[in-house]
């Protein structure tokens, strides 16, 4: 299922816009389930906020460097809610072929899939079954235990 996003937030996750801007919407995304660190913890010179959602994240990286992010939130009437964005990685995909001359021919179709992507995803919340949420944080999980 999904719920459409109030304007102002779609429009941040249109342009990727997921730091300040976004926070100033912290109300209605802390509702949710979703809040924000005032920096990276693993880069204190990163001043901009990062969002983060109270049943964690998955991202799914490609080998063209589109990067998938899901950040889950609250778990409301058996339906957790789901932020997703997509973004272009210039460094995933340079190890992913290991040729810059490829990685500059790849590049600009990579990041324009990745746009558009990314307006799919950025007007809606989208409500996944608790249970199969359980299901892909526990495989997440098994994944990083046996790392």
């Amino acid at each position: 299922d999904v719920r459409k996003k109030p304007d102002s937030i779609s429009q941040c996750f249109r342009d990727n816009r997921l730091g300040a801007e976004l926070a100033m919407q912290s109300n209605l995304l802390g509702d949710l389930g979703f809040s924000f660190f005032d920096h990276d913890p693993l880069d204190s010179q990163n001043i901009n906020p990062i969002l983060v959602g109270e049943g964690g994240c998955v991202e799914i990286e490609t080998k063209s460097g589109i990067k998938i992010v899901l950040i889950f939130g609250k778990n409301i009437d058996e339906q957790r809610v789901c932020l997703a964005y997509a973004s272009f990685d210039r460094e995933a995909l340079t190890k992913s072929t290991n040729d810059e001359e490829e990685v500059n021919f790849l590049a600009p179709e990579s990041e324009k899939k990745s746009k558009l992507k990314n307006q799919r995803l950025a007007d809606w919340f989208y409500l996944i079954p608790e249970k199969d949420y359980q299901n892909i944080h526990s495989r997440f999980s098994e994944t990083i235990s046996r790392n």
